[in-house]
């Protein structure tokens, strides 16, 4: 279940939304301010340079949108959008998602358009349920006064019933995988980082008969280098990690599971986008220089800059869930072009926008905490269960060596037993010699060793030997309790 609800995050809502019986979502999502269709003759030029499309195998694509007029005039910088709102096209997979829409806007020009992409307007409960989806995302934007964004009400509606179904014991995990979907659809800024290589023509639901979409069918995702290391890194001990990501799968990175997660699966469960994950590093020197801000130039526009926000860490959230060391330094490096300087950031620390107001705070009681050593105490440990056992050993040989010398003259001086014998004296013996039947080999043997193990113990002076022999057995049973884990990870205690 973890993986279907997962790889179907990529799309913004389900199709179920735009269905006559979907409540609130779909009257709010039925209006829909422009289409394609609102411009026959545009309409009529796209139609005319379809070509074959590279996922779906319908000749109703065109490549390079950002180079056709006719869909809009693309603008990098903050503020602006690349995809926006959902595409509303048929599905027929009750439980598939639909695709995001592309549509070249500013957040500003939306809103005049008649979009519903002003946070302050949507409902209380979507405000509130905002800020429990996509945290970081709202710290970045909302919390610092901005009130639009790059999706309507009603396309996030979709969303957050999608990643509220994210299974997993690590909250920190489910945060940094809801922010994939929440900075892809919402964020204000999109279009600095989203790069889309094709979409696809095609005409709306039955709410929107009339209407023409361009849905997108292939997108490119450009992320730092730190975040592609630190999605994977804070979720790959989560117990329901492996689902999505498999290192039996050659999965061993945030390549790998991004790759798994964006893979195109149109009217099915899955994405229905293709999404490639990338980062500068893996572009060519010289499309680095001319495509990508420049960590010197003020001027952050008509260029690309990859989504580097500072991911939730899980050391201190997650227990034994967390992969990460608590004493992990991490180092953070700029996602822009000319990156010279890095910070150091260690892995129990979460570097959000308000760290700065407790920085001092912080700095003060890291100072009073008082270092302690225990490889003293440790080593004396050690060294004392050793001597311990090993005075327990030489103890139990010695025992039974003088218990063999005495058992050899206590034999030769003993008199045969005259009279009557009687059970009273010699109860445990009488009570095995009574015992005269054979039921099984195990059941002879059990006798056996049972009937060994009592005349051992009721012999004279035994607890010598019997008190050593149980505290070896002990210590041994108990010479593994230097490993012991113990779980203090309030959510994994709850689960079990």
């Amino acid at each position: 279940m973890l993986l279907l609800t997962l790889v179907s995050l990529m799309g913004v809502a389900q199709a179920a939304s735009s269905s006559t019986s979907s409540s609130g979502v779909s009257s709010a999502s039925s209006y829909v301010p422009w289409s394609l269709a609102d411009n026959a003759t545009n309409l009529a030029l796209l139609q005319s340079q379809l070509t074959m499309c590279t996922y779906s195998k319908v000749e109703e694509c065109i490549q390079d949108p950002e180079t056709v007029a006719e869909l809009g005039t693309l603008f990098r910088s903050p503020g602006y959008c690349a995809a926006f709102d959902s595409a509303y096209v048929n599905i027929t997979t009750s439980l598939a998602a639909i695709p995001n829409r592309y549509y070249p806007t500013s957040i500003e020009d939306a809103y005049d358009a008649g979009f519903s992409n002003k946070f302050s307007e949507w409902s209380d409960a979507n405000r509130e349920q905002f800020e429990v989806d996509c945290p970081l995302l709202y710290n970045d934007t909302i919390a610092l006064g901005d009130d639009m964004l790059c999706c309507t009400e009603s396309q996030y509606t979709g969303l957050s019933t999608q990643v509220r179904m994210i299974p997993g014991l690590c909250s920190a995990c489910k945060e940094n995988l809801r922010n994939i979907f929440c900075q892809m659809t919402c964020s204000p800024n999109n279009s600095m980082f989203l790069d889309v290589n094709e979409v696809r023509i095609m005409p709306g639901d039955d709410e929107h008969e009339d209407q023409v979409f361009p849905a997108i069918e292939e997108l490119t995702y450009y992320v730092g280098e730190d975040w592609i290391r630190d999605i994977y890194d804070f979720c790959e001990d989560d117990s329901s990690f492996s689902l999505l990501c498999n290192p039996n799968q050659d999965c061993n990175d945030g390549f790998g599971l991004m790759e798994y997660m964006g893979k195109y699966a149109f009217n099915s469960i899955g994405s229905p986008l293709q999404i490639n994950v990338t980062t500068m590093a893996k572009q060519p020197e010289s499309v680095q220089e001319s495509e990508f801000c420049h960590c010197d130039d003020g001027n952050q526009t008509e260029c690309i800059s990859p989504m580097n926000n500072r991911l939730t860490s899980c050391v201190g959230v997650c227990g034994s869930l967390c992969a990460v060391s608590a004493d992990d330094t991490r180092t953070y490096t700029e996602a822009c072009y000319g990156a010279e300087t890095s910070s150091s950031g260690s892995g129990s620390v979460v570097d959000n926008d308000d760290d700065a107001t407790w920085a001092e705070l912080n700095e003060y009681l890291a100072s009073n905490i008082t270092a302690t050593d225990w490889t003293p105490l440790n080593y004396f440990l050690v060294i004392f269960g050793g001597v311990v056992g090993l005075m327990l050993i030489v103890g139990f040989i010695v025992a039974m060596c003088r218990e063999r010398r005495n058992g050899t003259v206590d034999h030769n001086l003993s008199t045969p037993n005259t009279g009557l014998y009687t059970p009273e004296v010699n109860g445990v013996a009488h009570a095995m010699a009574a015992s005269v039947g054979r039921l099984s080999f195990m059941d002879e043997l059990m006798t056996n060793k049972l009937r060994t193990w009592a005349l051992f113990v009721s012999k004279g002076n035994r607890p010598k030997k019997i008190i050593p022999m149980v505290l070896v057995v002990v210590a041994i049973c108990a010479a593994g309790l230097h490993n012991i884990d113990i779980e203090t990870d309030p959510i994994k205690l709850w689960v079990s």
